[in-house]
């Protein structure tokens, strides 16, 4: 198919715009031609048509994996402001919704459907019988190799889960990726026989700038402009920096993901429409949000990543007008990063002794279930024992599952530990308070204690957390919620088996991305170009508001 046929055309008004972007015909050539693509380009560029207007021009469904629900929301209810028919799949949706989109694939009358890659992992091919997939599209593809290898293992397993789908045209899309990463995309995704179109990331409208820890946050807000969006890296640092410039006179609210949906989604909403000026937020904010009029992005402390600080400062500016990426110079938070990196990617000779150590606990006398060759323990616990890190042991125990050493069976369903105050208890009133109280009565020890799963409380019982913590607040019950423990069963004795060279690459990659992010602080020279180089050999655009290392006569201060 031609990039000038009726149908493409068709496709972009149906998008509402008034054609393709000049990056958007160079990425879509490939994709019409029925090739697997892999392709950078830069924040702003308008990676989401890549794969909307093909859904739009061509027969068949378009599968996009996407990795924040947010994202998967933001993009589904624009598409259907336009009229066409998306869904996502994701745990926010209600059961009526979810039947719905089941029955919409069914039908056949899905365009685009957004989902996660855990749930894409679990899903029956026989799904997209009705709803021909006629393209697989990964968005924000950098996070196969920033996440995948931690705490979401299926992205490492991506290429394998679609795949099942037998898949005729695989496109991955991203606007932060180095060559080491792209050809990580293109090896997960078992489709190395791609096209790979990679462009500077280069964002001259963007001006970089760090300033001393001791800026007030205001004031950096202030040069900032606004919209503006505030990064901190706990739920903690945000809502404090919220409620500091909530004093200082600016309309700002808070955002994180253990916010309720309800409140996140009216954040979100008030910020898109201009009623919030600015939004203080983790990195759970931002990724696809369609605002193109920010002005400014503040970090309070540099990102642990040049991959995640791109991302994020690339929010700003998308209307291609002058904006500000303004960071704090926290090489405190950088050095216990980096920290945390040597204890979460230990050397294989630290995974050979955690695995010596932990020997001994599989045999019967050591094993809290009696059960030679398992361990029924966290991971905290193994860590007393074998006088190591938790960290360091919850990751060497992921390397010897994959070489085999270790299987985790199972996990253990929480435990909860009720003791009965029978005096405040039997002096309750209210029926459903008599109801509970005399269903732990029934299952009581003389201890005046009940012991069992979360599940048991609710069903049997009738007490969830929430009447618990209702009931404990009255005293009439002491609630302990155990930790969830592990079993892992040992599956091979003697010398440990894992993939050595890999752990030695995830710890230098691990320590080379803090670093690098550490230099984009210190750099005596141009900070755009230092960015530049990081993702490739390309040259900044020649512009007079580069960064506070050129010389710019018409600053203003931000002290």
């Amino acid at each position: 198919m031609d990039l000038d046929d009726p149908k493409v055309i068709s496709a972009c008004n149906e998008l509402g715009w008034p054609g393709l972007r000049p990056l958007q015909k160079e990425v879509m050539g490939p994709i019409f031609e029925g090739r697997n693509l892999v392709a950078v380009l830069p924040t702003s560029a308008g990676k989401s048509g890549i794969y909307q207007v093909p859904a739009l021009a061509r027969e068949g469904l378009v599968v996009v994996v996407s990795p924040l629900i947010a994202l998967m929301i933001d993009q589904v209810d624009r598409l259907k402001k336009h009229g066409i028919k998306a869904a996502s799949l994701n745990s926010m949706n209600t059961a009526a919704e979810k039947k719905q989109t089941l029955l919409d694939l069914k039908e056949g009358s899905l365009k685009l459907l957004y989902i996660s890659p855990e749930r894409l992992e679990h899903m029956d091919p026989s799904l997209f019988n009705g709803n021909p997939v006629q393209m697989w599209a990964v968005d924000e593809a950098h996070c196969i190799s920033e996440w995948g290898h931690d705490f979401r293992p299926s992205y490492t397993r991506l290429g394998k889960a679609i795949r099942k789908f037998n898949p005729q045209q695989i496109v991955a899309l991203t606007a932060t990726a180095n060559a080491r990463v792209i050809a990580e995309i293109a090896q997960v995704l078992g489709i190395n026989d791609c096209v790979f179109k990679t462009y500077s990331p280069d964002r001259p409208n963007i001006t970089y700038m760090a300033v001393g820890r001791r800026v007030s946050l205001t004031a950096m807000v202030e040069r900032a402009g606004s919209p503006c969006i505030v990064y901190g890296s706990t739920r903690k640092s945000v809502e404090l920096a919220a409620a500091e410039l909530q004093r200082g006179g600016f309309n700002a609210e808070f955002y994180h993901a253990k916010m309720n949906k309800k409140k996140r989604g009216e954040v979100q909403r008030q910020f898109l429409d201009g009623e919030i000026d600015v939004v203080t937020a983790t990195c759970a904010f931002g990724m696809g949000i369609d605002h193109s009029s920010i002005r400014g992005v503040v970090h309070l402390e540099m990102p642990t990543s040049l991959e995640a600080y791109t991302q994020e400062a690339g929010r700003a500016g998308r209307d291609g007008k002058p904006s500000l990426a303004l960071c704090r110079s926290t090489f405190e938070t950088l050095k216990k990063a980096n920290g945390i990196s040597l204890l979460s990617w230990p050397t294989p000779h630290m995974i050979d002794e955690v695995w010596k150590r932990m020997e001994p606990l599989f045999e019967s006398d050591g094993c809290d279930t009696g059960m030679r060759n398992r361990i029924h323990m966290t991971n905290e616990k193994i860590a007393q024992k074998i006088d190591f890190h938790p960290i360091t042991v919850g990751s060497a125990i992921r390397f010897l599952q994959r070489g085999g050493s270790i299987r985790k069976t199972s996990y253990q369903e929480k435990l909860v530990r009720v003791k009965i105050n029978e005096s405040v208890a039997l002096s309750l009133r209210g029926k459903k308070e008599v109801a509970v109280i005399d269903a732990l009565l029934d299952y009581e020890n003389h201890l005046h204690v009940v012991a069992g799963s979360v599940s048991f409380f609710k069903e049997v019982i009738g007490l969830d957390k929430t009447y618990a913590e209702r009931l404990e607040s009255k005293g009439a019950l002491e609630v302990t919620w155990a930790d969830r423990v592990q079993m892992l069963e040992r599956k091979r004795t003697g010398a440990a088996y894992f993939d050595r060279e890999r752990a030695t690459e995830l710890r230098k990659r691990s320590v080379d991305r803090v670093q690098s992010a550490a230099g984009f602080l210190s750099t005596p020279t141009c900070r755009r170009q230092y960015l530049l180089d990081y993702f490739g050999t390309f040259e900044g655009s020649s512009v007079e508001e580069c960064c506070d290392r050129c010389v710019i006569s018409d600053r203003k201060s931000v002290a």
